[in-house]
């Protein structure tokens, strides 16, 4: 997929993409980039991220316009015309796996925040406080104390694993 890069001209191969933003650019006499724009623009109202792939792997760096335009189709809102953004960008696995996919991100950030209202509990209240700090964050939470206690041990393992270079 690798090819001459978008800001020289002279060596961009020839795709459909690429045709249509040289002849829109010569015709509105406008800059390659804002062509460049158009044409991503136009084939994502067709449901084709080709373009937009292409020019973003190539280094192009979309107008506000263009990324607005992605937002939407990443974040579909009700309010949102469907005459305008007739297509969603959908993240979807290249290896599917039954059932829903995991919440890494949200659950890597959830135990992070257990583990640190945990450690300030047991600051706050002193040694020998770790059964009530997980009883007291688990109500607090409206979490099942083994969530809450096997979120705290993660991190900490983690922590570990960092601090003694491991």
């Amino acid at each position: 997929m690798k090819s001459p890069p978008p800001n020289d001209p002279e060596n961009i191969p020839d795709l459909p993409w690429t045709i249509e933003a040289d002849m829109i650019g010569t015709i509105q006499n406008i800059p390659d980039k804002e062509a460049f724009d158009l044409v991503i623009l136009r084939y994502l109202r067709y449901g084709d991220t080709r373009p937009l792939a292409w020019w973003l792997h190539e280094g192009h760096s979309p107008n506000a316009q263009t990324l607005d335009y992605i937002a939407h189709m990443l974040q579909p809102s009700s309010s949102a015309p469907i005459e305008r953004f007739p297509f969603e960008l959908i993240a979807k696995s290249r290896s599917p796996k039954p059932g829903r996919p995991k919440k890494v991100p949200e659950k890597n950030l959830r135990d992070w925040l257990i583990y640190k209202n945990v450690c300030g509990f047991m600051e706050r209240i002193g040694p020998g406080s770790y059964e009530a700090a997980i009883a007291e964050i688990s109500s607090f939470e409206g979490l099942e104390r083994s969530t809450v206690k096997r979120a705290y041990e993660n991190i900490k393992i983690i922590i570990e694993a960092y601090d003694t270079g491991g």
